[in-house]
C-alpha cells in the first residue's frame, strides 16, 4: 500500500501509456482472462462482493471463513429452515437479523441456508419468517 501511495505518479503515467491502449485494442482478451479467473477462483469472488456488500451497508463485526465453516459443521451441513442437506456448491450465508435492519457481520448472526429458504425469507427476521412459514 506504502508503494501504491508513493508512486501515484507513475501508476498513472503506466496507466496512460501502457495499459488503456492495451486494453482498448485486446478488449476482448482481457475480458476473457478475467471472466476465467473468476470461474477458477468462484470462492473468491463470492468473498469480495460479501465483503463489499457489507462495506456498503456500514454493518458491524466480520468473520472468518473458518469459524463460518465450524458453524456450518455445528448444524450438519443442514438449512436452518428446511433441513435440505447442503454442500459448498448450495450453501447460503444467511444472516439472522438481516443487514438491512442493522443486522450485524458477527459469526453469532450468521445461519446455514440453502439458496431457496435465502430468498424466500429476503428481509424478515428468523422469527417473523418461521412464524410466516408456519401460517
Amino acid at each position: 500500500m506504502k508503494w501504491r501511495i508513493a508512486n501515484k505518479k507513475h501508476r498513472s503515467k503506466y496507466w496512460k501509456e501502457y495499459w488503456k491502449p492495451y486494453y482498448k485494442k485486446n478488449r476482448n482478451l482481457v475480458i476473457g482472462r478475467v471472466l476465467k479467473w473468476q470461474m477458477k477462483n468462484r470462492g473468491r469472488v463470492l468473498e469480495y462482493q460479501r465483503k463489499n456488500r457489507i462495506k456498503r451497508r456500514k454493518a458491524r463485526g466480520h468473520h472468518t471463513f473458518s469459524e463460518w465453516i465450524k458453524k456450518v459443521r455445528d448444524h450438519k451441513w443442514k438449512c436452518f429452515y428446511c433441513g435440505k442437506r447442503l454442500t459448498m456448491k448450495t450453501l447460503v450465508q444467511d444472516h439472522a437479523i438481516p443487514l438491512s435492519r442493522n443486522g450485524s457481520d458477527f459469526i453469532g448472526n450468521l445461519l446455514p441456508s440453502c439458496a431457496r429458504c435465502n430468498h424466500d425469507k429476503y428481509t424478515k427476521t428468523v422469527s417473523e419468517f418461521l412464524r410466516e412459514r408456519a401460517a
